[in-house]
């Protein structure tokens, strides 16, 4: 029932009834209400997805950093085949890794992924590719290899649109970024993380952007850094359906 509602908000959208397709939005949010409710029995099972042309690779090599993933330009072709978009790609990873970003450093991952009440944007991933899903056993992997370390990305809401950020002046941006300083993104600690798994997926998707092509615009979510910059699979769980 609520796929079929999300198929119709999206037409009302696509046609430009957007009153209509909020009033969809609502009925789908009824609904959701009145489903059982999956718990999990773990504390930190974050979840990413992947290419289905990659799956094969990622359950022999593991999730890869864009950093490794650089250093393999035929597992790169698999998971960016478009020519064009892979090319920004690297032009993107390289320009971060150079800045010492840590985001490019590891794997990144859902906290929980998209409730099925969101309407994801048109453009996002999982829209245009046929992606498959995977757990991420965080306790498993940080007890085994606790060197690793949590990247925290988009952890608030960006403070104004895109708009309006596009019309400031150099001096009104510097002074943004001084007072967004680490709280949209920074390493975090074992409570952090810990308050971030207790959240409900609708709570943490609650700001999601959808003019955003992004997998989580404007939502919370991690890059998982080990030393190698490699979750190896023994850590990973297919999610089936």
């Amino acid at each position: 029932m609520i796929k079929n509602l999300i198929k119709m908000a999206d037409t009302l959208d696509s046609l430009g009834l957007a009153k209509e397709a909020n009033a969809i939005d609502d009925m789908i949010k009824s609904a959701a209400k009145s489903s059982p409710k999956k718990t999990n029995t773990k504390r930190h099972i974050a979840v990413s997805e992947v290419p289905a042309d990659t799956l094969d690779d990622v359950m022999e090599l593991g999730l890869l950093s864009g950093k490794v993933l650089l250093k393999h330009p035929d597992l790169l072709r698999k998971a960016r085949p478009d020519a064009k978009k892979r090319a920004e790609w690297i032009r993107d990873h390289k320009a971060s890794l150079k800045k010492g970003e840590p985001i490019f450093k590891g794997p990144n991952a859902y906290i929980k992924p998209p409730p099925p009440t969101l309407r994801l944007s048109p453009n996002h991933p999982s829209r245009l590719h046929k992606l498959i899903r995977l757990e991420v056993d965080l306790d498993a992997l940080m007890k085994e290899i606790p060197e690793t370390r949590i990247y925290g990305i988009e952890l608030t809401p960006f403070p104004v649109t895109e708009e309006t950020w596009d019309r400031m002046s150099k001096k009104e941006i510097e002074e943004m970024k001084k007072d967004i300083g680490n709280s949209r993104k920074r390493f975090l600690s074992m409570p952090e993380l810990d308050e971030l798994f207790s959240r409900s997926a609708e709570d943490l998707w609650a700001h999601y952007d959808r003019k955003s092509p992004l997998y989580a615009g404007d939502v919370p979510h991690i890059a998982i850094i080990t030393p190698s910059g490699v979750v190896p699979p023994k850590f990973l769980r297919l999610v089936k359906g």
